[in-house]
């Protein structure tokens, strides 16, 4: 009977996860593999806390791509079956990866070409009862941000984003003290073919790596609001503590020495931060480049590498400077189709007049 449940309860879990990109039925996913067996909720697991863990992820993160950014956080409770037993705080943050090349901005000619924040799928099978020249309609065209609201479009029930990045694992439930984390992937190294050389590869650009705090939301008896911006307890949670691992070929950045150019830049007080509900937070630019030295363990497989960084690097091109960027609030509805590679569009964009047609009216959100 025991095993019985065993199963119900990863069934459960797994239909838990969204992915932006589905793995073929052939292929095994390992994170989620690991994910059912490591992050099920025992009474073994640490006690939630404010202070960021000091646990060491990256053992925890098999090479299902080349590159995978991985998002975790303190607070919220571990799984819906905890929250329906004993209520408690939800908290659910959410990891975007937006390709600065639009593919489908110069096909439809809409502007900007660069890539926007706020995407959304649309099944392949639908997408013909929509106008691609209808404004309202842009979002389900383009597919710049890899995120839990775009899975991509495609036929045959492919649903990857056609940049070969997907979200692998969606986490709604808590951040389980850095325990329970989402991930995006970039570049999946499946060899259906078996030449020994993944299938898909990176396309050479830059990948913005963009975090929000999507929703917080709390259950008591007392019915105190611990997620309220008045609310200071020590179990509040309008505020928590964020984590952001990018990997390459399985390795966490930052790799490399500052004596190599081509070093990863990118800092331990951008890996770990603060975010408040309904914050905004640009992270990092990866940028791929296919003529960089590959995994030096498998050359023929690995082609190509990345630069990671929080900084912007002129001399390789990356001139968007992450970690400059304001943190800006802005309702989750109200981010559709954002300019966010230039950042005074991206502000304009935020702080904009609710009300087009009132100039007293308050903006819609705001940059600090």
């Amino acid at each position: 009977m025991s095993k019985i449940l065993s199963l119900l309860f990863v069934f459960l879990f797994l239909l838990l996860s969204v992915a932006c990109g589905v793995e073929d039925e052939d292929n095994n996913n390992d994170y989620e593999i690991i994910a059912d067996e490591q992050y099920l909720p025992d009474d073994e697991k640490d006690e939630e806390t404010d202070k960021i863990s000091d646990t060491d992820t990256a053992q925890e993160v098999p090479q299902s791509a080349r590159v995978i950014a991985q998002l975790s956080w303190d607070k919220g409770c571990k799984t819906q079956t905890a929250w329906d037993n004993g209520g408690g705080i939800r908290v659910d943050l959410d990891i975007h990866m937006i390709k600065k090349t639009s593919l489908e901005a110069p096909i439809y000619g809409y502007k900007p070409l660069e890539g926007v924040l706020g995407t959304f799928a649309l099944p392949f099978s639908e997408i013909e009862y929509h106008d691609s020249a209808n404004p309202q309609n842009f979002k389900y065209f383009r597919h710049d941000d890899c995120s839990i609201f775009d899975s991509g479009h495609g036929q045959n029930g492919d649903m990857m984003i056609a940049w070969h990045a997907s979200l692998d694992l969606d986490n709604k439930w808590g951040g389980n003290n850095f325990k329970t984390p989402e991930t995006i992937s970039l570049g999946p190294i499946e060899d259906k073919d078996g030449d020994g050389i993944p299938d898909d590869e990176i396309m050479d650009d830059q990948y913005l790596i963009v975090v929000n705090y999507f929703d917080c939301t709390s259950d008591y008896e007392d019915r105190i609001d611990r997620c309220h911006s008045d609310y200071f307890g020590e179990d509040s949670a309008n505020e928590v503590n964020a984590r952001v691992q990018i990997f390459v070929d399985g390795e966490e950045v930052p790799r490399g020495s500052g004596d190599n150019i081509y070093s990863d830049r990118y800092s331990a007080t951008t890996k770990d931060f603060k975010i408040k509900w309904g914050e905004w937070k640009v992270i990092a630019v990866i940028k791929w480049d296919s003529t960089l030295p590959g995994y030096e363990k498998n050359p023929k497989a690995y082609q190509g590498n990345a630069v990671v960084t929080d900084v912007a690097v002129p001399y390789l091109g990356i001139e968007t400077d992450a970690k400059s960027y304001k943190t800006c609030r802005l309702p989750s509805n109200e981010a559709v189709l954002v300019p966010i590679w230039n950042k005074d569009d991206y502000y304009a964009f935020i702080e904009r007049p609710a009300n087009e047609y009132d100039p007293n009216s308050p903006p819609v959100g705001e940059c600090y």
